[in-house]
């Protein structure tokens, strides 16, 4: 049996290998395999920026691991114009106990993809949530298009903020 570490690192490979090669036969046979042990309840969470998406799967993730369960977070960031990475790295706001092996958190730059997601922000929940208890995903924030995950997600959760 793999300790949690080795299967953090075989995580990270395939979503990896899914973002590299995700037209082969391969890969789609793997999701395939992936989605049918589905097992997950999966959490989308949206809103202007600013709203306290991050504070708020902060806090998710210290109760859902306070009860021993396991979570995944999908953090979609807005992308760099000039390279193409994540601009925020929205996991660096989590306050997290970097030894705990019971969360895995995967940050994704949407790249130019609309919908307030990333591009293989579907497949890479296809594979996380046959892994984890929970599955969180973070949208880069929305506007007023911006609600894909309200489309792969068993609950979605709209923050809005009032300023006085």
């Amino acid at each position: 049996m793999k300790n949690n570490m080795e299967k953090k690192i075989l995580l990270s490979k395939t979503l990896e290998d899914i973002e590299v090669n995700r037209d082969s036969s391969k890969v789609i046979s793997m999701l395939d395999k992936y989605h049918a042990n589905a097992r997950s309840h999966v959490l989308g969470i949206t809103g202007p920026p600013g709203a306290g998406k991050s504070s708020l799967i902060d806090k998710l993730i210290f109760k859902i691991r306070q009860k021993k369960k396991t979570v995944g977070v999908i953090a979609i960031d807005p992308s760099s114009s000039r390279t193409g990475g994540a601009l925020l790295g929205d996991r660096t706001r989590f306050l997290l106990d970097p030894g705990d092996e019971g969360i895995f958190i995967r940050s994704m730059a949407t790249k130019s993809y609309l919908g307030g997601v990333a591009e293989l922000t579907y497949p890479s929940m296809i594979v996380m949530r046959s892994i984890f208890d929970f599955l969180i995903i973070e949208t880069v924030g929305v506007g007023q298009s911006e609600t894909v995950v309200s489309e792969m997600t068993d609950v979605f959760c709209l923050l809005n903020f009032l300023l006085l």
